[in-house]
């Protein structure tokens, strides 16, 4: 009966911490918009990268001329007209099927599957070319950015004599490609956690516990916008 009643606690525990900073606790415990865009406007140029929300799914955008090539070699295959480039990342079966069914949406949540980096070349800027998507700018460092290219590299399985992930097939919309992923796909890390840590990358303080919906993603990174 101990035993029972322990557990049920511990449970209780972890969904009230959960739905602390689910619904905005995090706001208390993270430094104010203010004080993070003083800081980077005080280290070196802000350079801006964006986040960017299509429903529950969100993603990274970043303009063409600050892609480093030798990180993100994958630009090679897309047309000297693409002025940005989206990045996501999710799991590989769910994110590039044509037709939805539960059984694809339970074994991408329950299981640890295989993960799929989406690229996408834009030849228009983000709110333009995605009307109907919530879009953040956020401004961070030069570093910051050069980091963040880093552990979106890292998200390419990439062999070590590659210089760039051929292509799997052809993406969803637009100009894109689908890529090899690196990391499993799980409950514990979406593609909203994903994007989490690219933005933790990049030294944007975000909580990454709380950020398994894209709405508590995109609400934490509005809070750094410019």
């Amino acid at each position: 009966m101990r035993n029972k009643r322990f557990a049920l606690l511990a449970l209780l525990l972890i969904v009230g911490i959960w739905a602390f900073f689910y619904f905005g606790g995090w706001y208390f415990w993270m430094p104010s918009g203010q004080t993070y865009r003083d800081r980077v406007a005080s280290r070196d140029y802000a350079h801006h990268i964006y986040v960017v929300k299509h429903g529950w799914h969100t993603g990274i955008i970043l303009e063409a001329k600050e892609i480093e090539t030798t990180l993100i070699p994958e630009v090679a295959y897309f047309p000297d007209s693409a002025g940005y480039y989206e990045f996501g990342w999710g799991d590989a079966g769910f994110y590039q099927a044509e037709t939805i069914n539960a059984g694809l949406a339970i074994s991408a949540l329950l299981l640890p599957t295989s993960s799929v980096v989406h690229m996408v070349g834009l030849d228009a800027s983000p709110s333009y070319y995605f009307p109907e998507s919530q879009i953040v700018s956020v401004p961070v460092t030069a570093s910051g950015l050069h980091r963040l290219q880093v552990a979106l590299s890292a998200s390419y399985a990439r062999l070590p004599w590659q210089k760039a992930v051929y292509p799997l097939r052809r993406g969803i919309y637009g100009d894109s490609y689908f890529f090899r992923g690196a990391g499993a796909y799980s409950a514990l890390r979406t593609c909203n956690h994903w994007t989490a840590e690219m933005l933790s990358a990049a030294g944007v303080p975000i909580l990454r516990f709380p950020a398994a919906t894209a709405h508590n993603l995109i609400g934490q990174a509005e809070r750094y916008a410019q």
